[in-house]
Formats: C-alpha cells, sequence, structure tokens
C-alpha cells in the first residue's frame, strides 16, 4: 500500500522497486496513476502485523489521504483476548493510539481531508473477501469485491480470535485485487 500511495516519480524512485514496475504505475507520465487504495483484513487493529513504522508512513505520505474508522476500531476491541493483547503490547499500543487518533481527526475535520490529494489510501478492518466481480464493461477484468463483514470470536483453544461473517455484506469497487495472507516463517538454522 505505501509504495501503490505514492504518487510521483521522485517517490517511487527512492524505493526498491522494480523498473518494470515503477514503468507500470507511472505509466508515461510523471505520476502514479494509482488514486484509491484499500487495504482490507478480516479481524482487527489488534492482530494486524503492520508495524507503527509502516502505519505512521501511511498516515503522511505528502500526496496521499489516510483513511481509518473509528467504529471498525471499536468492533475490533469487543473481545477480551484483543484487549489483553493490547495491554500487554506496546507497539500494538502506539499503533491503536495513532490510528484514533487519525480517525478522531478525520471526524473533525472531514470536509478538508483529502482536497488536493492524488490518492487516497484506506484501512478497513473485519472484512472478509467472499467473491471476486467482473467489471460490466470488460468481462475479462475485475471490477468489484463483495466482503462479508465480520465479528471477531474467542478461540479459547488457542487464546486467539477468529473471524465469523455476520451475515452482511458490502461490495468494493476494485480493478487490482492483491492478496496477502499473513505466516510467521521458520528461522533457518
Amino acid at each position: 500500500a505505501r509504495i501503490l500511495a505514492k504518487t510521483s516519480q521522485d517517490e517511487l524512485d527512492s524505493t526498491d522497486i522494480a523498473t518494470r514496475a515503477l514503468e507500470v504505475l507511472c505509466q508515461d507520465s510523471s505520476s502514479s496513476t494509482v488514486r484509491n487504495i484499500s487495504v482490507i483484513g478480516r479481524r482487527g487493529h489488534v492482530q494486524s502485523a503492520f508495524t507503527i513504522k509502516e502505519v505512521r508512513e501511511l498516515t503522511k505520505l505528502p500526496n496521499s489521504t489516510f483513511h481509518v474508522q473509528r467504529d471498525e476500531l471499536d468492533a475490533g476491541m469487543d473481545d477480551s483476548v484483543s484487549q489483553t493483547v493490547l495491554k500487554q503490547s506496546r507497539p500494538k499500543q502506539r499503533i491503536d493510539k495513532l490510528l484514533r487518533d487519525h480517525a478522531i481527526a478525520e471526524e473533525e475535520h472531514q470536509q478538508q481531508l483529502g482536497k488536493n490529494n492524488s490518492s487516497e489510501v484506506h484501512l478497513r478492518f473485519l472484512w472478509n473477501p467472499v467473491k471476486f466481480q467482473q467489471s460490466s464493461a470488460q468481462s475479462n477484468r475485475l471490477g468489484s469485491v463483495v466482503f462479508e463483514r465480520t465479528n471477531l470470536v474467542e478461540d479459547s483453544d488457542n487464546n486467539d480470535v477468529i473471524a465469523q461473517g455476520t451475515g452482511e455484506f458490502q461490495e468494493f469497487p476494485a480493478d487490482l485485487c492483491l492478496i496477502s495472507i499473513g505466516y510467521k516463517g521458520i528461522p533457518i538454522e
């Protein structure tokens, strides 16, 4: 998301992005053609694997507006496991504070946010992808992704939470979908 949200070729040149990818993103112009990026997770922000540095960078990109919804942050804290994880993890507390502060500031200044920016980054939680739909204009292209709202349910066997569907669905327009499933690697000895 951070790479996609960088809008100028100058911003992208400072990364280790492959030359071919840079060409595709900028497509014969000096700025990226990507305008709207959504990072969507099945579970809440407490279960997410991003670092404070990664989130802070998203909030401070010069030509991009960052969005996070306070109601999704609150809904991700409805279980005792998430509350315990948050209490015991300083990095998670810092991420929670950053996201909540940003959500509150966005609510208070909604009309002023994003007016002159080239791209928007939306960080969404508690949505599970269930269906990819083709574009109505081009049947060989992605048009949208249907998501189901999830609730966090405690998994006492693993002292964790699982995302359980609620039956509420929402369609998100999409031209591209990148799937990233987190995992824990095993160290090489």
